[in-house]
Parts: C-alpha cells; sequence; structure tokens
C-alpha cells in the first residue's frame, strides 16, 4: 500500500519512519521561525503536506511520545482524525499542559501519522437497543 503526499510548503519535510516496524510516521513542523506555546496555550501550525489517502483509510494525528510526556504538549482533543476525502495541508495543533513555556522549532518532529482502515455505515433512528449484559451501565458498571 502507499501513501500519496505532497508538498504543499516548499519547506516541508516529508513523513519519516521512525523504525521498520513503526505503526505511525512522524509528521514536522513546516514553520519559518519558532513557536513559543506558553502553559494553557494552544497553537495551530502546518506540516507542509497534504495527503491522497487509499480508499477505506484515514490518518489519524497523535503526539509523538517524547513530545506528550518530556514536553507536556498534546494535540488538545487526544488526536486529530485527517478524513479521506480531505484534500488540503494537514495542520499539527497542540496544547500545553505542563508548567513551562515550549519552543516549537522549524523541522521539529512533533507529530505521528498512523493510517487506519474505517466503515463506511448509514444511520437508521430506532426505538429499542439489543440486549447486552452490561446493559446502560456506565463508567465502573463492569468492576475494576
Amino acid at each position: 500500500m502507499k501513501l500519496k503526499i505532497k508538498k504543499v510548503n516548499e519547506k516541508a519535510q516529508l513523513p519519516t519512519r521512525g523504525s521498520e516496524k513503526a505503526a505511525g510516521i512522524d509528521m514536522y513542523a513546516c514553520i519559518d521561525e519558532p513557536i513559543t506555546i506558553i502553559p494553557g496555550e494552544t497553537k495551530m501550525f502546518g506540516s507542509g503536506i497534504a495527503c491522497d489517502f487509499p480508499e477505506g483509510y484515514f490518518g489519524m494525528i497523535v503526539p509523538r511520545s517524547s513530545v506528550g510526556i518530556k514536553r507536556h504538549l498534546n494535540i488538545p482533543q487526544g488526536a486529530a482524525i485527517i478524513d479521506e476525502d480531505y484534500k488540503g495541508e494537514i495542520m499539527l495543533a497542540f496544547y500545553n499542559h505542563g508548567n513551562q513555556a515550549q519552543e516549537i522549532c522549524p523541522g521539529e518532529r512533533l507529530a505521528q501519522m498512523i493510517l487506519l482502515p474505517y466503515v463506511l455505515f448509514d444511520i437508521e433512528e430506532t426505538d429499542k437497543l439489543s440486549e447486552s449484559e452490561r446493559g446502560e451501565g456506565g463508567i465502573g458498571s463492569t468492576g475494576k
């Protein structure tokens, strides 16, 4: 399977794989100068690339583990979903949940994109759902 990637910014770096069996490809910040993200702030910036996903697949953007753990930078909603039919520049958004300002440098690897399959489905309204052992039990209802 191939993922077609187009540079939409001449300064963009193509994603790279950190190791032969890495599930995700590392994404790079495509910025002209360093960006500072202060504690409690979210900043969005470009990756410089757009993708042509294989049919039935989407991209999921997550922070590299070192960015989330060591630098306290995370994607605001946990992960970003890039739909198969989106053809624009993939943007990267990071929230600083730490207590120190973090500087993002041009060309820095911050996120990784994982290619995942999805299923298209129709929505059908109903008055009754099927029975299950759990039923309407919410958080913690299945034990520890």
